[in-house]
């Protein structure tokens, strides 16, 4: 075992760390094992839930690398994950008068299909129900529930505060489609625009009564992401150097009277967690 501390040079290891872009299907997570088995628990008893945080919690990371593969094991069908801010511009959206977030979240459920996509003003055509029995339809999806991530659904409410009936016309189909009980849904979203939520919210089975929120890394959630990735490549990045970089990590500024200070604090980022740890594996050699 080599020391990360230690400058290691021409390793030629891959770097285990994936920066600023979220974890994705087949790579690992660490330090959310808790979160990720109370998220499961909650999804399979509620049927639809909503997972909120903070802004760079890792929630897509979360869904892609832990949950999706939690689910298949349990012989649910997880579609391609739904985001309803594609941009449709010049594909033929716009000629069918199609409900952009409609499109949008077929869209991405086609992502990925071998028997090739379906033409953008067929989606336009369907409803969201009709959409996902035809799915339902396809071999080998018989006798599985269907499981729909909608990531990022924060998009619904700042890509045009305007378009009030597009939202609601968006909803309401996924609301009659989450009416048929053997479908399966997690919206995910930022913390701060629940809110944006509430109007909506009688459209929805169960009306995302069923919530959790994720924060982001504590300190031993963060020791497991930091040190975790290089110790499965046979590199002992050494708990003493893993704590000094968390504690850089988690200053924070508090003010106690007149007096301004730096203090740690309970939480990490983990996308800064991420590069930063991305970064000084390559400083040190190991790449």
């Amino acid at each position: 075992m080599v020391t990360f501390e230690a400058s290691v040079a021409d390793r030629g290891w891959p770097n285990p760390y994936v920066g600023p872009r979220p974890i994705r299907l087949g790579e690992h997570i660490y330090g959310r094992d808790r979160e990720l088995a109370e998220i499961q628990d909650i999804l399979v008893a509620e049927r639809i839930m909503l997972l909120y945080s903070p802004s760079g919690a890792g929630k897509s990371s979360l869904l892609e690398a832990g949950l999706r593969p939690e689910l298949a094991a349990r012989d649910f069908r997880v579609l391609p994950t739904i985001r309803v801010g594609i941009v449709l511009g010049g594909d033929g959206a716009d000629d069918v008068g199609a409900n952009r977030y409609k499109v949008s979240a077929l869209l991405s459920l086609e992502e990925g299909r071998t028997d090739g996509a379906s033409p953008v003003g067929r989606l336009a055509g369907l409803s969201f129900d009709e959409y996902l029995r035809e799915r339902e339809r396809e071999p080998g999806a018989e006798d599985r529930e269907t499981c729909l991530f909608f990531d990022q659904f924060e998009e619904l409410f700042t890509l045009d505060p305007t378009d009030l009936d597009a939202k609601h016309a968006f909803l309401e189909e996924v609301g009659i489609a989450l009416r048929d009980r053997g479908r399966w849904a997690l919206f995910s979203m930022r913390e701060d625009f629940i809110a944006h939520l509430d109007p909506y919210l009688g459209l929805v089975p169960r009306r995302l009564g069923a919530r959790y929120r994720l924060d982001l890394l504590n300190v031993s959630g963060a020791r497991a992401a930091a040190r975790r990735p290089a110790m499965e490549l046979g590199v002992d990045f050494t708990e003493s150097a893993a704590d000094r970089l968390l504690d850089d990590l988690r200053r924070v500024r508090v003010q106690r009277g007149s007096v301004v200070t730096e203090e740690l604090g309970p939480y990490v980022e983990p996308v800064q967690l991420q590069v930063v740890c991305r970064q000084l594996w390559e400083s040190l050699g190991f790449a």
